[in-house]
């Protein structure tokens, strides 16, 4: 077993939520809604206090996922001693190819944007919801599929790969 580690990059997310919040309200108002009901969807920093906790909640929501997905790991643990930029620890097996490590971080940080965006939209205009709550489900599929990624087993006389070609 090897342990990584991935930072969470607060600040990052919180500009992404910002930005693909206004893009989901622009897009609305672009397809005929009055721009008094779509202007609740973008988040403004005014708003920060209410989304905070519920971006906590989701990388909280993102530990437990990723636990069921590595049974037979320990547990991944979240550091926050760091409140801008909190650690998320997780134990892969020997084989995960280390390449699929950035790709990982992407797809948590997708999962945390998305989930956070769902949750904030169910608060201000429940309707709206189910975009990010398609989002962020894509999200945990590529997390998922991330998850099972191994190294080619190599043959231990040649060194090379353990595939046959027809």
């Amino acid at each position: 077993m090897k342990t990584t580690i991935i930072p969470i990059k607060i600040e990052k997310i919180r500009q992404r939520i910002f930005t693909e919040s206004g893009y989901t309200a622009q897009s609305r108002h672009k397809a005929g809604l009055p721009l008094e009901h779509t202007d609740i969807l973008a988040v403004t920093p005014d708003d920060q206090r209410v989304i905070e906790p519920i971006i906590i909640e989701s990388i909280n929501d993102v530990a437990t996922n990723i636990s069921r997905y590595l049974t037979r790991c320990p547990p991944p643990t979240l550091n926050a001693e760091n409140s801008d930029e909190p650690v998320l620890t997780i134990t892969l097996p020997e084989n995960y190819p280390t390449a699929a490590i950035p790709q990982l971080q992407t797809a948590i940080e997708s999962y945390i944007i998305n989930n956070t965006l769902q949750l904030w939209t169910l608060i201000v205009k429940p309707d709206e919801a189910t975009i990010h709550h398609t989002k962020a489900q894509n999200s945990l599929v590529s997390i998922h599929e991330l998850l099972g990624r191994r190294k080619r087993p190599l043959s231990k006389s040649t060194g090379q790969d353990n595939i046959i070609e027809l």
